[in-house]
């Protein structure tokens, strides 16, 4: 098979003895081989460490495995592991998962056949821990619906990923000169911070493939996991829903714009788009100022006006349930 790229995967573990051996024969059978796979290892005590050897000897292309003396946990472990890895293409990979045979091939040609492409990623079938499909995709899970798929055709992919990451690691792949940041902030998962700075520096070139290329496996210790949103018990009722004090998501919000702020000020990353620059600014102005909510009427509704005049209620929420929530409802709860 011709090849146009080279390909390197990132594996890190971290006593995965349960299920890494499926998820390293999955990349064995697969159509296009990768040309290395780079192994970190955040210090396991268990037998990942001879499965991972074991590997070496089996597989026909480059391996490559290194052991942490001190744990450095998953987004510096996936930092050392990226930044050791020599291929133009970098597909990560969590120890217990199981890929579909054509998931390197597939990805690739994406690559090929769109040469402004830095970032490509997919589908998944979530399944339990004997790969028994679960009756959602990763794409249910992370509501990655209809609405967000077509701001990504449209190029805005920051729009979609400054409020939530879509874009599961073990789905990813993408170009390592698309990378310009090395280092990773530990306040991000790496995944969302590679995500997020490509779609920051290169509008346009993130694409997603419907096509689910692994089993995402659940069971019972993932680090994220993929919740089935379709099964989880409804509210009580309505009203109990209104009436939900949601300062706390407002906080955080806040929080996250303020590390997306912080972070690419720190990793010299701007954003290349004026209209996401300005779309993001304003964004953060409404959070900025929600953040002031409190106990006082008054208060709540001179914010809650301003946000009504200038639309940001109907741009960055769900409009007046929104405005009626932060009149009446969330709020900072003071210390007594």
């Amino acid at each position: 098979m011709e090849k146009f790229f080279s390909i390197s995967i990132a594996l890190c573990t971290y006593n995965g003895e349960n299920y890494l051996k499926e998820q390293l024969q999955s990349i064995l059978y697969q159509s296009r081989l990768p040309d290395e796979v780079v192994i970190c290892d955040d210090g396991s005590t268990d037998d990942t460490m001879a499965i991972l050897q074991n590997f070496k000897k089996t597989a026909t292309f480059k391996v490559s495995i290194y052991r942490n003396e001190n744990n450095l946990g998953s987004t510096k472990n996936f930092e050392k592991c990226i930044n050791l890895c020599e291929g133009d293409l970098i597909f990560l990979s969590d120890q217990d998962d199981y890929w579909l045979p054509n998931k390197l091939n597939m990805i690739e040609q994406e690559f090929i056949n769109h040469h402004n492409l830095n970032l490509v990623f997919t589908n998944g079938i979530v399944v339990d821990n004997n790969l028994t499909f679960l009756g959602y995709t990763l794409y249910q899970s992370l509501g990655f619906d209809e609405r967000k798929k077509k701001i990504i055709d449209q190029n805005r992919e920051f729009d979609v990923l400054m409020f939530r990451d879509v874009i599961t690691g073990c789905t990813m792949a993408f170009k390592k000169s698309s990378l310009k940041a090395n280092k990773f902030p530990v306040n991000w998962i790496h995944d969302a911070w590679i995500g997020l700075i490509i779609a920051a520096i290169y509008p346009g070139s993130i694409k997603y493939l419907n096509d689910p290329l692994i089993y995402y496996r659940q069971h019972g210790s993932n680090q994220v996991g993929a919740l089935n949103w379709a099964n989880l018990e409804p509210h009580q009722s309505v009203i109990s829903c209104i009436k939900k004090n949601q300062f706390d998501q407002i906080e955080k919000t806040y929080s996250n714009l303020q590390n997306i702020k912080n972070d690419f000020e720190e990793s010299n990353i701007v954003i290349q788009d004026n209209r996401t620059i300005q779309r993001f600014n304003k964004l953060c102005l409404h959070y900025e100022n929600r953040m002031k909510l409190n106990s006082s009427l008054m208060n709540n509704l001179r914010i809650a006006s301003i946000e009504f005049i200038t639309l940001r209620y109907s741009k960055f929420a769900r409009g007046v349930l929104t405005l009626f929530r932060d009149l009446f409802f969330n709020r900072k709860i003071e210390n007594a």
